[in-house]
């Protein structure tokens, strides 16, 4: 951390390098609001700071979806925005480089965006069925179905015959 600084000094010092503004509306939260290029798409983003020792990553939500080129993108929750663009558990974040943390955490939030945009994550919509749809799914068999369903993963299996 520098000399003389706050926390919330560097982490605001961070956000405006990158573009963002702190959003004074959200107080007593700490929200960051601005937008990012991917693919010749505007995202704009909000990040949310509840831990600023970093033992949580911030959440940072796409405010509009509406407007990205596909409905549907791998590690945007349908309900809420949310993105999943670091592996919960599996990265740690500096908590005595601040400044540096909320810089990684924005590039890899624009690569995980990136990838969704341009189509290369799109098979990850598979593996995470269940955290955009909710917890059940449905199958509409054919009357003549006959044979063994198998639930493996909360997800329907058909067996070869």
């Amino acid at each position: 951390m520098a000399e003389g600084g706050s926390v919330l000094e560097e982490i605001d010092r961070a956000f405006r390098q990158e573009g963002f503004e702190r959003d004074w509306s959200a107080t007593p939260k700490v929200v960051y609001r601005g937008d990012i290029t991917c693919v010749n798409s505007r995202v704009v983003l909000s990040v949310h700071l509840s831990d600023l020792d970093f033992m949580k990553a911030p959440r940072i939500t796409v405010e509009n979806r509406e407007q990205l080129p596909r409905s549907v993108l791998p590690h945007i929750s349908s309900s809420d925005g949310s993105l999943c663009y670091i592996e919960g558990g599996s990265t740690t974040l500096d908590r005595y480089d601040p400044a540096g943390t909320i810089v990684f955490c924005l590039r890899a939030a624009k690569q995980t965006l990136k990838d969704a945009i341009s189509g290369k994550s799109t098979g990850d919509i598979a593996a995470e069925f269940f955290g955009y749809w909710g917890g059940a799914a449905f199958v509409d068999l054919p009357q003549a179905f006959q044979g063994d369903l198998a639930i493996e993963n909360r997800i329907a299996l058909f067996p070869d015959a």
